[in-house]
């Protein structure tokens, strides 16, 4: 879920929604390399439709169009996110002085986060700027004048990913063409658009309001697009209906209920392609949002994926955890549905996100069904059938994934299933679905786990040859690859700021390596070290990955971090 940032109520329980995430309004993508994706704005760059400031970005960095708002006469938002944090850039008229719009947007980032501390903070300098903490999370803040401008760019993210994404926002998103955290004040803008607004014509209309549809399309129990024309009706006891529109012609119906919440949302974005809206959809939840764990497609009870695709609508299920900010840290565990139609083929996309507990998910997705069921289409839009996805088995593991493993556990290689069991070292790893087994290795006292997703390739290596402190063990992985002709220009990587991109934290140490791999590109080979018994055995993980697509596959990777249990 990327933007979000309404969070629906169901009855007593505050679910945190993954589909209406939580630092802006609208939600965006992951990384697209080399070539642009359905869910990235044109050219990596956004010009504000009322103001016309311009905020550009490298791949390291991804934006949806649909995370774009622009409210007349108030302000233009957009948001830019990675692994490691979220950028929102919100411009308004200077009838608000910039450290008057700096407080408001301090007030809006923190909510209602229990423990706020100051880090730095400089009101007087060309660029007003704060950086703070709010419970886990640390923030970045600063207000540009620019021309009759304000603009606030805010950076937020997890302690320990905070460096990352600092260093990723001052290396890779310019604001006017100024790097954004640098306490360089950007540059004018130029070719702004006009202000017309002087010469609209009075409407004097005498008619009653109330008969007429709200400006968002929203009338008693029943919504109409303003820019694409289907309707959605829904029972105004079982519902609250609000409403949105945004530049680009987005659109947006949000629906909470008692048993969840659910978005209807149209717009000039996947190219009216639902397989590929799907695809986007499931890749940000699972591999962007810093407040997502374990997104897996739920399977049914034969221990499939709940998933269905046709030549006008897409849809699947899928089960996370979602990481909030409580009273310390909160875990929601939540099942969402995706589906996406194609309003316009090649144009326009209609995606319906809606998320609930696990415990009513049955009664949410029938709710849920009555109404999108039931949207009336617009005309010249292709038939859609109805949508009829299988009840999940929550007490299924998951799609096992076609490895070439027995059915019984083997002694020599710890593997039943897609469960592998450490003989020596005592860990296990449940290989999640989306990942195949490529090899186990029992070779004297070292064991070796090789996965893949079909993108990267994680080996789980155990060694007791090794008992030093994480970093050390660092030099002896990479000692390791010496005699291997595929790593032989392998060499520490730099990060953004030109330092060497290594480090530690609390649970041991990592790094990231580049090489040049066969196909002549340039890969990654990160690795991380972590003791299994301190002082006698380490295991190391490393991942092989296109540089290029180094960004978006480190949630990827932490899967399986996270899927691996020491005894």
């Amino acid at each position: 879920m990327r933007l979000r940032f309404q969070r629906l109520t169901g009855g007593a329980i505050a679910l945190f929604l993954v589909l209406i995430p939580a630092l802006g309004s609208t939600a965006t993508m992951p990384a697209a390399a080399p070539e642009p994706r359905a869910w990235q704005s044109g050219n990596n760059a956004y010009s504000s439709p009322q103001f016309g400031y311009v905020v550009e970005w490298n791949d390291d960095w991804a934006a949806r169009e649909r995370a774009e708002t622009s409210d007349e006469s108030g302000l233009d938002v957009m948001i830019l996110s990675n692994n490691d944090g979220q950028i929102r850039v919100a411009g308004q008229s200077d009838d608000v002085s910039a450290s008057e719009f700096l407080d408001e947007a301090i007030e809006l980032l923190t909510g209602n986060s229990e423990v706020v501390g100051i880090v730095a903070e400089d009101r007087d300098g060309d660029v007003p700027s704060i950086e703070m903490t709010a419970d886990r999370d640390r923030f970045m803040v600063e207000a540009h004048t620019i021309d009759d401008v304000v603009v606030v760019v805010s950076l937020r993210a997890r302690e320990a990913d905070y460096d990352a994404a600092l260093g990723a926002a001052q290396g890779g998103v310019t604001l006017n063409g100024s790097p954004v955290f640098s306490g360089e004040l950007a540059g004018p803008t130029e070719d702004a658009p006009a202000d017309d607004s002087a010469d609209d014509p009075i409407v004097d209309d005498e008619d009653d309001p109330s008969d007429e549809p709200d400006a968002a399309g929203i009338d008693g129990d029943s919504y109409t697009s303003p820019d694409h024309d289907f309707g959605v009706s829904w029972d105004e006891g079982a519902w609250t209906a609000t409403a949105s529109t945004g530049s680009n012609e987005f659109n947006e119906l949000q629906l909470s209920g008692e048993t969840g919440g659910l978005n209807i949302i149209s717009g000039n974005f996947y190219d009216g392609d639902p397989e590929v809206c799907l695809e986007g959809e499931s890749a940000y939840f699972g591999t962007e949002d810093p407040n997502i764990r374990d997104w897996e497609p739920a399977v049914d009870a034969d221990g499939e994926p709940i998933a269905s695709s046709g030549d006008n609508l897409a849809y699947g299920v899928f089960t996370l955890t979602y990481i909030g900010d409580g009273d310390g840290e909160v875990e929601v565990e939540l099942v969402d549905y995706i589906e996406c139609r194609a309003l316009i083929t090649g144009e326009t996309t209609l995606a319906i996100l809606a998320s609930t507990t696990p415990d009513l998910y049955e009664e949410h997705i029938d709710a849920v069904l009555e109404v999108t069921n039931n949207i009336e289409m617009p005309n010249g839009s292709d038939p859609v059938e109805e949508a009829d996805p299988a009840l999940p088995d929550f007490d299924a593991p998951g799609a096992t994934p076609e490895v070439e493993a027995t059915e019984e556990p083997n002694g020599e290689t710890g593997l039943d299933g897609n469960t592998f069991v450490s003989e020596s070292f005592g860990f296990t790893v449940e290989v999640p679905v989306d990942w195949t087994v490529e090899d186990v290795t029992i070779d004297g006292g070292d064991e070796f786990l090789v996965v893949s997703n079909g993108l990267s390739v994680v080996t789980i290596h155990a060694t007791d040859a090794f008992g030093g402190d994480p970093e050390a063990c660092i030099a002896f992985a990479r000692n390791l690859l010496d005699d291997d002709p595929a790593y032989a220009d392998l060499r520490l990587d730099a990060t953004s700021s030109g330092d060497p991109f290594q480090g530690a934290d609390d649970r041991g140490a990592y790094a990231l390596f580049t090489y040049t791999g066969d196909d002549g590109e340039r890969w990654a080979h990160y690795i991380r070290c972590q003791h299994i018994e301190e002082g006698e055995s380490v295991l190391i993980l490393s991942q092989d990955v296109p540089y290029e697509d180094y960004a978006s596959e480190r949630q990827a990777r932490r899967q399986i971090q996270r899927a691996i249990e020491f005894p």
